[in-house]
This record gives structure tokens, sequence and C-alpha cells, in this order.
């Protein structure tokens, strides 16, 4: 893992699908998605993106580490609208700089999760967005 295990990292929230860490000294948001969002169901895909968009409205967020290499689950059509609807306002407002990605290695899941974030990104963001498969690279992009 790339992140000091001297500084201490908040854990905000666990479910069986994914983790979400602040760490106070870099400003950033860490989610880590588990492999088991295969048998996640609509609405709980929906219930963790409102708790997880929530802590970028309440905490001092400039940067957000997103690990989807484990990320399974099916965004649907519907669940592409409404994450547009409702998590896309958060993401405007937010104070968000730089967004690191990490996307697995393998093709079709790279290419997937990437079509999902530029369909899902209409509107002209404040902040950069960018994808990787190596997490030391992009935590040296997302904190440069």
């Amino acid at each position: 893992m790339f992140f000091d295990t001297k500084i201490m990292k908040e854990l905000l929230y666990k479910s069986i699908y994914r983790e979400i860490f602040y760490h106070t000294d870099k400003k950033m948001l860490e989610m880590n998605y588990f492999a088991t969002t295969s048998n996640c169901t609509d609405e709980e895909y929906k219930k963790g993106m409102l708790i997880t968009y929530d802590f970028l409205d309440k905490k001092d967020v400039f940067f957000y580490y997103v690990n989807a290499v484990n990320f399974n689950y099916i965004i649907t059509p519907e669940i592409q609208e409404w994450l547009e609807k409702t998590i896309n306002p958060v993401l405007v407002k937010s104070a968000l700089k730089k967004v690191a990605i990490m996307i697995s290695k393998h093709r079709f899941s790279r290419i997937s999760m990437q079509d999902t974030v530029h369909k899902l990104v209409k509107v002209p963001l404040k902040y950069e967005i960018r994808y990787f498969i190596e997490e030391e690279t992009a935590m040296k992009w997302l904190l440069a």
C-alpha cells in the first residue's frame, strides 16, 4: 500500500461492498471497492453512493482516490441516469481538485469504468479525473 502507515486515516464507512477513509493531512477521501460488488443490488449501490458523496459535502476534500480494481457492479442506463441527477450536483459544488481512479488491468473492465464515468460527467468540472493501473503512479499524480 502506498499510504504511510504512520499517518492515521479515519474509517468513515464500511460495508460488504466498499470502505471509505478520510486522510485529514491530505484532505483526501479514499474509497476501496470489494469484489462483492458483483452481488450488489441497485438499491444497495444507490445507498452506498449517497453515503460516499455525503462525505464530499461534509468533509474538506480536495483529492479523491477510488480503487475500482475489484468493482464488479453493472451500472445500467437507469442507474447512470440516477447518478447524473443525484451525484453530479454534489460533484459540481465540491472543492475537489483531482480524482484518481484505479482501474483493472483487464481491458474490458477498464473501458467499462472509463465509459461509465465519462457518461456520468456531462457538465464541465473544476477538477481533473485520471485513470491508473498502478497505485504509486496514481498517488504521485493525485498528491503532487
